[in-house]
């Protein structure tokens, strides 16, 4: 699986207690979409906790102008809750969190994911990215493209 740069949400980045993500024009998701298949959102692990959390809730989050921020969940798709990782899940580096496909017929421009911590996590790092269609582990690294 090769991963695009516009299409990353998350990069090895710490979530502590809430975090919102990159933002990802709404306009190349589109464009991908035309091809039928879906568009996965893939959610890594990419440096484990230490401690635990009751759960990390990821939202998508959507805005027609500006950039998306965390009160912009309740839009077209209900506020869509997309996964509710549980802290069991969060204790292995390289682990596959979440793995969907995003909503169809996405009404707005730009799109981000929030992630919320029911409470405050330590050290955990996420690497977030969309991808056409695939349901096969690629090689997870922190490098930046």
């Amino acid at each position: 699986m090769i991963e695009d740069a516009n299409l990353r949400f998350l990069n090895d980045v710490a979530v502590t207690t809430s975090k919102v993500s990159s933002v990802i024009d709404g306009q190349k998701i589109r464009n991908l979409a035309r091809s039928g298949k879906p568009l996965m959102l893939n959610i890594y692990l990419t440096q484990a906790a230490t401690s635990s959390a009751n759960q990390l809730t990821v939202l998508l989050v959507a805005s027609s102008g500006a950039d998306p921020g965390a009160t912009d969940y309740a839009w077209a798709y209900g506020g869509r809750i997309l996964v509710n990782i549980p802290e069991s899940a969060m204790g292995v580096t390289g682990a596959l969190l979440y793995r969907g496909a995003l909503p169809e017929k996405i009404l707005y421009e730009r799109l981000a994911l929030y992630l919320l911590a029911t409470t405050a996590l330590d050290t955990p790092k996420f690497k977030a990215f969309l991808s056409l269609g695939s349901d096969v582990d690629g090689e997870i690294t922190t490098e930046s493209a």
